[in-house]
């Protein structure tokens, strides 16, 4: 088994993609909808904090979560918003 097989199997690195994914979705969809990029982009960056450090922190309790996974998963929501707001800057929606 190689370095890549095992990153592949990791449940944080599972939770990080599906995070972007999801953030790089909202994203391209609100760029789609004739909405300034960064009008969607702050928008998008804003419920991504909110919902990692109070929603998820206060109600996600199987198992309980911490700051520490808040940021883990706001990064990977991090990581979806830029790169849609790059990718939307140059009229590249995949």
């Amino acid at each position: 088994m190689n370095l890549f097989s095992k990153v592949a199997q990791s449940p944080l690195t599972s939770a990080f993609f599906a995070h972007a994914g999801v953030a790089y979705f909202v994203m391209s969809l609100g760029a789609r909808a004739a909405s300034p990029l960064w009008i969607c982009a702050a928008a998008a960056v804003a419920a991504a904090a909110i919902k990692e450090f109070y929603v998820d922190i206060r109600w996600e309790q199987n198992p309980p979560q911490t700051y520490a996974d808040g940021a883990e998963d706001f990064a990977g929501y991090l990581v979806g918003i830029v790169a849609a707001a790059y990718l939307c800057s140059w009229r590249i929606v995949l």
